[in-house]
């Protein structure tokens, strides 16, 4: 599935809403689906983003930095538990994302 730029978007969206050709023309037009048109022109008036949404992961839950202070924790505290580091660091994050960041460091519980 092919993403859509946002000037795309925009042409569409000003198209169907100033009348200037059907949305049945703009399917013939631009190659996209007339649900993924009117979705587009949906969100337009809802929320007036026209922007795809960003693709890709979340950002790590440690930056390098913590993770830097979380390799001088483990060598002061070695026997620290996972949910220790997390609290120490006021993290939320799962205990899945805390283990990621201490085997990144090279240290295994």
């Amino acid at each position: 599935m092919r993403t859509a730029s946002e000037e795309i978007r925009q042409l569409v969206v000003n198209a169907c809403e100033s009348g200037a050709a059907s949305r049945e023309q703009l399917v013939e037009i631009f190659g996209y689906s007339l649900r993924t048109m009117a979705r587009w022109v949906a969100e337009s008036r809802g929320s007036g983003r026209t922007a795809p949404l960003p693709k890709g992961h979340r950002p790590p839950a440690f930056s390098q930095e913590e993770r830097r202070e979380i390799a001088a924790f483990i060598e002061g505290a070695p026997g620290a538990t996972l949910a220790e580091i997390g609290e120490r660091f006021g993290k939320t994050c799962s205990l899945a994302a805390v283990c990621r960041a201490v085997l990144k460091l090279g240290h295994v519980f």
